[in-house]
C-alpha cells in the first residue's frame, strides 16, 4: 500500500521540477511593464515657494522647499531638496489640523511617502489650514512642520 503513493508522489515530485521553473519564467514573461514617472513632464517649470521643511539629516542642516504651483485642473504640490539626489530616510508626509509634538497624532491623515521633485495634490480644505509633518517612519520621529494657511 504505501509503495504505490511513493510512486505516486515521486512522479508528482518530479513533475513539479520540470513545472515550477517553467511557470515561473512564463509569468515573468507575460507581466505588463511596470511605469516608471516621466520627471522631464512632471516637474514643474515654475511655482510659488509655500515653505520650507528644515531638519537635521546625519548631522547636517536640510531644507525641503513646498512648491505650489497652480494647474489647469487642480493645483499640485512639489516637495524640492535642494541637494538633488541623495539619501532621504524613508519619509512620510501627513496633515494634522493641528501642531504635533513627537508623533504624529491620531487624526492626521496620510498624504504619502515623500517622493522629491514629483507633484501631489492636496485638498483645498488641507491646503488652507492645518500643518503639514515630516515623519521619518524607521526613527519614529518628526523631522520638521510646516504650517499651512494664514501664519
Amino acid at each position: 500500500m504505501i509503495q504505490p503513493l511513493r510512486a505516486a508522489h515521486r512522479l508528482t515530485f518530479a513533475a513539479l521540477v520540470f513545472a515550477l521553473p517553467f511557470l515561473f519564467a512564463v509569468a515573468v514573461a507575460s507581466r505588463k511593464p511596470i511605469p516608471t514617472p516621466n520627471l522631464a513632464h512632471s516637474m514643474p517649470t515654475t511655482g510659488q515657494t509655500v515653505g520650507e521643511f528644515r531638519f537635521l539629516l546625519n548631522g547636517h542642516r536640510t531644507a525641503l522647499s513646498l512648491i505650489h504651483v497652480a494647474g489647469e485642473r487642480r493645483d499640485r504640490y512639489v516637495l524640492h531638496w535642494e541637494l538633488g539626489e541623495g539619501s532621504l530616510p524613508e519619509a512620510l508626509l501627513y496633515w494634522t489640523p493641528s501642531s504635533a509634538t513627537e508623533t504624529v497624532p491620531a487624526n492626521s491623515s496620510l498624504i504619502g511617502s515623500v517622493a522629491i521633485d514629483l507633484p501631489f495634490t492636496l485638498s483645498e480644505s488641507f491646503a488652507s489650514s492645518g500643518v503639514l509633518v515630516l515623519y521619518d517612519a524607521p526613527h519614529n520621529r518628526i523631522l520638521s512642520q510646516l504650517p499651512l494657511g494664514k501664519r
